[in-house]
């Protein structure tokens, strides 16, 4: 039994570029936020091409998490926020 029959049984290609999307969407969205889309422009971060190109990513410090907190990291404004 499966739970998403569509996606659980996809090819190792397909199975690749569905999380390619999934990934390019959810970088994108966070580019909306003051913080990360001033870590993409400090660091010239470019979209993804590939998966394997996950690996170039830089992760984020502890310090660069405190500057940002805590509304640095919206990506709607803060009067669109119900609950932090």
């Amino acid at each position: 039994m499966y739970w998403n029959p569509e996606i659980e049984t996809m090819d190792r290609a397909g199975l690749e570029e569905l999380q390619l999307e999934r990934l390019t969407e959810a970088l994108e969205r966070a580019r909306q936020s003051p913080f990360y889309r001033s870590l993409y422009e400090k660091r010239a971060l470019k979209p993804l091409a590939r998966l394997a190109d996950l690996c170039t990513l830089p992760f984020t410090t502890k310090a660069e998490l405190r500057e940002g907190f805590p509304y640095g990291f919206l990506a709607v404004p803060l009067e669109r926020i119900v609950r932090l």
